[in-house]
């Protein structure tokens, strides 16, 4: 025992100093000495967590779950392990079994209330988060959590008055001032927002994200592009809720982009990239007329759901530039529905699409309008392009006018956002 108890000593501030195989390996000499040590059986599942091997994890946890299964604080990272594999079901029965076990315990609470929120079941998160929270006033990520599910839910005011509590207990954690600072952008405090974000890149918070805020706050000035990063990790965990979000936006660009191309050129039988698919919503007009039809996106969450909906001939996770540029001459049409106002600057999205194409071919696209003479980043952190500028780089680029007309492409506070629909076609 004391040599079990000394080596896992040993293998502890090593898992603090992040190295897990070592650690790991620490843990497996332990259990050569007791292989029924739980603890030790415990902490192996969570470095196994910790290295991405979640399954192995489940095995380590199993073995002492089947010495104490009453051991809550396993079944929560039990539980921890089943959610990382997406196997919610199962993850929320085991947090289940440890709070019969134990009502009050805030790990399990937590933990199934992280669980719920990414189901999007934000009701039955916020009453796990307040319960927790009912034990442990003082758990600062509790508080920070349940702010974000206030978010999900529209209650901004609320979801400030908990970020701000997180704040005052970690003022030292970055991430916790930057969700301070998307709150009071939301709310139109700017100002406020823009001193939070400052602080939480004096913190050590992500750079590249935190100037990106700040420059859609007019704070600095804007990228030509965003952070790919965030594009990335924004239509990952928005791909659940898509579909339903746009719903209730009024969002029919899909239709009225289609509508446009239709209207242009009625024939079928074309060779088709949608870029920026999402999760399918053009795929199901376009079908009927394509001989061949490709998906691309740079979120995989989106490419699983358009996957779903069996209208792409392929699926390709990639930026769209990349996509284009590996496929010369492979395309009578390319469409984008709002995808350009998450792109920004469009010369090397025109000259890929130029190549990209046959002659004759056609790029199909919408965008936000913009008055001006080129694009901005909004406060949506989303840019708006002008018309001079789109014809311009029509003009650069071998593309003649088909088509531009006037829509709304969403609504935002109950307003509408107003934008194109525009065909170019390649004529060089």
């Amino acid at each position: 025992d004391v040599a079990v108890t000394g080596v896992q000593t040993c293998a502890l501030p090593i898992c603090r100093l992040k190295r897990y195989e070592e650690a790991l390996g620490s843990y497996d000499r332990a259990l050569a000495i007791s292989p029924a040590d739980v603890e030790v059986l415990n902490n192996r599942g969570n470095a196994l967590r910790d290295l991405g091997r979640s399954e192995e994890a489940l095995v380590s946890y199993d073995r002492a779950l089947s010495l104490r299964p009453d051991h809550v604080q396993i079944l929560s990272n039990k539980g921890n392990a089943l959610k990382e594999l997406g196997r919610f079901d199962e993850s929320l029965a085991t947090y289940g079994r440890a709070l019969v076990l134990h009502p009050g315990c805030v790990e399990a609470l937590y933990n199934r209330a992280n669980t719920l929120r990414e189901l999007q079941r934000y009701e039955e998160a916020l009453a796990d988060y307040e319960r927790a929270l009912a034990v442990k006033p003082d758990y600062a990520e509790a508080l920070h959590n349940r702010g974000a599910t206030l978010q999900d839910l529209n209650r901004p005011e609320e979801a400030l008055a908990s970020h701000e509590r997180a704040v005052a207990l970690r003022p030292e954690n970055a991430n916790f001032h930057t969700s301070r600072a998307h709150v009071l952008s939301v709310l139109r405090r700017e100002p406020e927002a823009i001193a939070a974000y400052r602080q939480a890149l004096a913190l050590g918070g992500d750079p590249t994200l935190l100037h990106y805020y700040l420059a859609a706050l007019g704070a600095e000035p804007a990228p030509p592009t965003p952070p790919r990063s965030y594009v990335e990790t924004l239509f990952d965990q928005y791909a659940e809720r898509f579909d339903d979000a746009l719903r209730q936006l009024k969002y029919e660009i899909p239709k009225l982009l289609f509508d446009t191309v239709i209207a242009v050129n009625p024939g079928a039988g074309r060779d088709i990239a949608d870029l920026g698919c999402g999760t399918g919503m053009c795929g199901v007009y376009f079908k009927p007329i394509a001989k061949s039809l490709v998906g691309v996106d740079l979120a995989q969450a989106m490419i699983e759901k358009s996957r779903a909906r069996g209208v792409y001939d392929r699926l390709v996770r990639a930026d769209l530039r990349e996509f284009l540029r590996a496929h010369p001459h492979a395309f009578d049409l390319v469409v984008t529905a709002d995808v350009f106002i998450y792109v920004g600057a469009l010369e090397e999205v025109f000259a890929a699409t130029r190549e990209a194409l046959r002659s004759g071919g056609q790029l199909a696209f919408s965008v936000e309008s913009e008055g001006g003479d080129g694009f901005v980043l909004r406060s949506s952190r989303r840019y708006a392009h002008s018309l001079p500028y789109l014809r311009r780089l029509a003009a650069v680029n071998g593309f003649v006018e088909r088509a531009v007309v006037p829509v709304t492409v969403r609504l935002a506070e109950g307003k509408g956002i107003p934008g194109y629909n525009l065909v170019f076609e390649l004529i060089t």
